[in-house]
């Protein structure tokens, strides 16, 4: 036994150990990371889980007030079943009294609405100078201060009336 505590059997004995506490140090510094690396994707989880439950109460309280209005709406009834359309299509040559006959009965009122689609004036001095070029299509005389058909009207939309 005297030979094996010669300091060579010594720096033998110690490097083995060395070497033996360098593997179980690395062994357990891979663990530390791993669990460090684990950490922090739960930190980003939980932060995940906040934003969506803070999400889900925000739209918890929209869909609240969504339905207290829905709720006052049908007390006041402004329910769509509440209310009728007639729809309003007209294309026809005018005189500028009926025109603007038409389009002062189309304001607002409590029991009804005009919900406006399209308007379109155009002269009727138009056509006619566009039909005295066609072929075989004689002219139409144009009379001065005319008043039957000074503009042909086209005027789309619809009527929203409420039931009592």
């Amino acid at each position: 036994m005297d030979r094996f505590f010669k300091p060579h059997g010594i720096a033998l004995v110690l490097a083995v150990a060395f070497v033996v506490a360098a593997h179980f140090a690395l062994l357990a510094y891979g663990r530390y990371a791993n669990q460090r690396a684990e950490v922090a994707r739960m930190q980003a989880r939980v932060q995940q889980l906040q934003r969506q439950k803070t999400e889900l109460e925000r739209k918890k309280r929209t869909l609240m007030n969504v339905d207290r209005f829905m709720t006052e709406v049908r007390a006041l009834g402004l329910d769509k079943k509440d209310w009728t359309f007639y729809n309003v299509n007209i294309e026809e040559p005018a005189t500028f009294y009926e025109i603007q006959q038409i389009l002062g009965q189309t304001t607002h009122a409590n029991g009804y609405y005009f919900k406006p689609l399209g308007l379109n004036l155009r002269s009727t001095l138009e056509t006619d100078t566009e039909s005295e070029g066609a072929p075989g299509s004689e002219p139409v005389p144009v009379t001065e201060g005319r008043e039957q058909g000074d503009l042909l009207f086209k005027l789309r939309g619809a009527f929203i009336v409420r039931h009592n």
